[in-house]
């Protein structure tokens, strides 16, 4: 890849008041819709912008997910909403303010790995972005500079703690804790006249040869502590910024390099050939394994819960979304055997039977959801039809 080096003094200029917090969540939103997690979209067509920049994306990701801007914004129906007012004056606000021109975005992909209990993410842009624009409304929240093959880019501490907040481990032990304390001290039992824990028989006499407190502590805390629970690796500082004139990056600094230098994945990487599976007319799509995924839920759910799909680990997940006039969604799951899937099938069936009242509500045209297994694999498939764009409220 051709790169020059950009000047640190792109970032010196101050950005324009109360610009920072909207620009934020601008930066935000697009690499929420790159990740996971998170949604899929497209128009049928042309071709796909987003695979062909996924390909670049290095080795060994987890999951890798995209989306064709282009499809979307010049498929039929959303070229329908194209003349209303507020949907103008919006696409014309975002590209005069923030040099953000949706219209003329072609494709956002991401990917996310795991290394050394450290989540790496990389989150790119093409098309549609107005460097000598972004570049100065950059300095509000990034922190400082740091060089990436040759490049300057804007560490940014603020964008790491966002993604981090999801990924915490905090929220789940809190009311453990405060459990465990409270068996603790319950099994402390009463206390001596210089406030320390005494070891008393059932008449309330102590006891001969009790365990020094400190001992006891000790042991009453291992026996009632709740097993610690596993935490969600946390990513690793990211930095943000254009690694050419024509594509926005937000990524660790190693997949940045990686990217970069032109340092991309074998033809035979596992996540990146499941792109192979994906719809050709699908607007937006994930891709990647099932471990990652299982690992997270560890940190919810009980582990009597999870040894049933402790076994899953080495399926694969593919799913993707077209849009015309209605919203297709597809899901694919690709078991080790053919056991494991029929697990699958028997848990999901019941759900869809529940949700039958619900899907007769859908709009007309829609097709309610179904589940199908042929062998090891499993596919739902849903189809929600779209309203007419002239009949939208505004």
């Amino acid at each position: 890849m051709n790169l020059t080096v950009s000047s640190k003094s792109n970032f010196t200029s101050r950005a324009p008041r109360g610009a920072s917090k909207t620009v934020i969540l601008v930066i935000v939103g697009l690499v929420a819709a790159a990740g996971a997690a998170g949604a899929y979209w497209w128009f049928r067509g042309r071709s796909s912008e987003s695979r062909a920049l996924a390909q670049k994306l290095p080795g060994g990701m987890s999951g890798v997910g995209g989306i064709d801007v282009g499809k979307i914004t010049h498929g039929p129906w959303v070229q329908q909403i194209l003349d209303k007012p507020i949907v103008t004056s919006s696409l014309e606000k975002a590209k005069t303010q923030f040099g953000v021109d949706v219209m003329a975005m072609k494709a956002i992909v991401g990917g996310v790995k795991v290394k050394d209990n450290t989540l790496h993410a990389l989150y790119l842009v093409t098309g549609g972005l107005d460097r000598a624009k972004i570049e100065p409304l950059l300095k509000g929240f990034t922190d400082s500079d740091v060089e990436v093959a040759g490049k300057v880019l804007r560490k940014s501490s603020m964008l790491t703690s966002l993604m981090n907040s999801g990924a915490s481990g905090e929220f789940p032990g809190l009311f453990g804790r405060k459990r465990a304390r409270k068996s603790r001290r319950s099994a402390e039992g009463e206390t001596t006249a210089e406030g320390k824990p005494a070891a008393l028989d059932a008449e309330g006499k102590p006891l001969a040869g009790a365990a020094p407190d400190g001992e006891k502590k000790d042991a009453a805390k291992d026996a009632d502590a709740e097993p610690k629970k596993p935490t969600m690796p946390k990513f690793a500082e990211l930095a943000i910024g254009f690694i050419d004139d024509n594509t926005f990056a937000v990524g660790s600094v190693e997949l940045l390099e990686s990217y970069a230098k032109g340092e991309g994945a074998s033809s035979d990487d596992k996540t990146l050939k499941l792109l192979d599976d994906v719809d050709k007319d699908a607007v937006l799509y994930g891709v990647g394994s099932l471990e990652t995924v299982i690992d997270a839920a560890k940190m919810f759910l009980p582990a009597e819960a999870m040894k049933s799909v402790e076994e899953w680990k080495k399926a694969t997940m593919v799913g993707w979304m077209t849009l015309d006039t209605s919203v297709g969604l597809v899901l694919q799951f690709k078991f080790e055997t053919e056991d494991h899937a029929k697990q699958v099938e028997g848990m999901v069936k019941p759900l869809l039977t529940m949700g039958e009242q619900f899907f007769d509500k859908l709009p007309a045209g829609s097709k309610p959801p179904t589940l199908e297994r042929k062998g090891s694999t499993v596919e739902a498939r849903v189809s929600v039809a779209l309203p007419d764009p002239k009949s939208l409220p505004f």
